[in-house]
């Protein structure tokens, strides 16, 4: 069967004409547009630690240094190319502005985008008032404010601008969103297959134009990546599987310790989000609904993790509150629909407690954005990790190498070389790292300073160090770095003038 209008693909309801935009889309438009700023102003420079890897590669690249983390070394450590040149291209209009700064505009953006979208599915077809909620949704919900200051926003915004550009049979432009978003993010590639498959099943036939435009946009950053690091594909998803072969916790064990943890166990009302997004997900698997393509979406990425050797990093839990947001709009709106005509008593009051639950998951939701606004930085390793890089600026030589496992803010802040003894970052640590073997860094690149957190008790610092003569011989205490937020302090150790580090 061919795509028509009136089934785009199997998980598409019928469209109705949106060729002109009415007053509500327009009050839509405002309305995102003070989510943008409302988000900007509320977290306005706040992140996370990986990401200033990708705020250091930007900075170098201003510098003239090139595309590299530590200067002088041609290493692929980042898998947001895309995030990275936007991060360079508006500190240059804004260069009043901090990179964090820019990081901060760049993903409200990507998040009240994505609000924006799913209120356009919705109008696309004929839906308008679900698509407002989904959006609103989307945008209060934990997963998705947690990672603010990242690339995790815009790669959302791009995924459901391919749903939205695929539901209008606007194929190129599907493509080249799909394209954009695998310079965002490399798991693009589920959703690229995915809508290439329905595609597929739908016409019998390949989609040439949509094949055709992402591999256009994705070109010429493949071409440059091969001139300059070897290849296009990044080396974190190595780190990641070497991390997991090292003996960390695989995706599934620690989404559900970190959703436990962080999520359900200091908010226990957010429990109340499970009937309506049961109700959702029923619905969705049951019956062509509007956000089908979009959840279908996020349980394909959610399985892919749970397939891949990799381990949980809260980032890679964004598009889980995407799906949330899907299935308690859809379940919720389907079943205040049925307010209306239904008489049954017992679906009244499944209607009644869903509607319940959804307003109680709504109220948390928003407390807890207004708790994490209210402290900053939002994770207390970022003060610490803060201080020390300046520490390191003020108080090492400029060609001082520094080995750590948690490098990104001390790496920006220090402007020093930068030893990632997990691989991230550094040439050939990821193979050691899933042998185990956590010394081989640092003997490898013979650091000048080698910082020790108690806190990783079974990573490179757990105490391994210790056992070796080199270490006890050559290095001593320089001082600690503590702040009154995180549990421990940081002790740096300091070579020794004339102390070898064996090869």
């Amino acid at each position: 069967m061919k795509l028509t209008e009136t089934k785009i693909n199997p998980i598409s309801t019928p469209s109705t004409d949106t060729s002109a935009y009415s007053y509500s889309d327009w009050l839509w438009c405002a309305a995102c547009l003070g989510i943008f700023a409302l988000l900007t102003a509320s977290f306005w420079g706040e992140t996370y630690d990986d990401v200033f890897l990708a705020y250091q590669y930007a900075k170098n690249i201003e510098a003239g240094h090139g595309f590299v983390f530590n200067v002088g070394e041609h290493f692929l450590g980042t898998p947001a190319p895309l995030f990275v040149m936007l991060l360079v291209a508006l500190h240059l209009v804004f260069p009043h502005l901090t990179i964090p700064q820019v990081g901060t505009l760049i993903s409200c953006f990507g998040l009240a985008a994505t609000a924006y979208t799913l209120y356009a599915i919705g109008r696309h077809h004929g839906q308008r008032t679900l698509g407002a909620f989904v959006g609103l949704l989307a945008v209060c919900n934990p997963f998705s404010l947690l990672v603010l200051g990242g690339e995790s926003p815009l790669y959302l915004a791009l995924v459901t601008g391919s749903c939205l550009a695929f539901s209008q049979r606007r194929f190129a432009l599907t493509g080249a969103l799909l394209g954009l978003a695998l310079l965002c993010r490399t798991e693009a590639l589920i959703p690229l297959a995915l809508i290439v498959a329905i595609f597929i099943f739908c016409e019998r036939r390949l989609p040439v134009a949509l094949i055709f435009a992402a591999l256009f946009t994705a070109l010429p950053w493949v071409v440059f990546a091969c001139w300059e690091f070897g290849s296009p594909l990044t080396n974190s998803f190595i780190a990641k599987v070497a991390q997991v072969r090292s003996g960390r916790r695989p995706f599934p064990f620690g989404f559900a310790r970190w959703f436990q943890m962080i999520v359900f166990g200091p908010h226990p009302l957010l429990l109340c989000a499970l009937l309506p997004a049961a109700v959702g997900g029923w619905i969705i698997a049951s019956r062509a609904t509007v956000y089908r393509l979009v959840a279908v979406w996020g349980f394909a990425q959610t399985a892919a993790y749970c397939l891949m050797p990799i381990p949980f990093y809260h980032w890679y839990a964004a598009h889980v509150g995407l799906l949330g947001a899907v299935l308690i709009g859809v379940g919720t709106w389907s079943l205040v629909g049925r307010l209306k005509t239904e008489k049954r008593p017992a679906i009244l009051v499944l209607c009644a407690v869903t509607c319940l639950c959804t307003v109680l998951t709504a109220f948390d939701s928003m407390r807890i954005a207004g708790a994490y606004n209210e402290r900053w930085p939002h994770a207390p390793a970022n003060e610490l990790y803060v201080k020390t890089g300046q520490w390191f600026k003020e108080h090492s030589p400029p060609n001082a190498r520094i080995a750590y496992l948690e490098i990104g803010q001390i790496a920006f802040y220090a402007d020093r070389y930068i030893i990632d003894t997990l691989g991230l970052v550094t040439p050939d640590v990821a193979k050691e790292v899933a042998k185990r073997n956590w010394i081989w860094p640092l003997r490898r690149y013979k650091p000048d300073y080698i910082i020790y957190n108690s806190v990783f008790t079974k990573w490179p610092e757990s105490g391994a160090i210790f056992n070796e003569p080199w270490f006890t011989e050559g290095f001593r205490e320089e001082t600690q770095i503590s702040t009154a937020s995180y549990p421990t302090a940081l002790i740096i150790y300091k070579r020794l003038p004339g102390a070898v580090v064996p090869d």
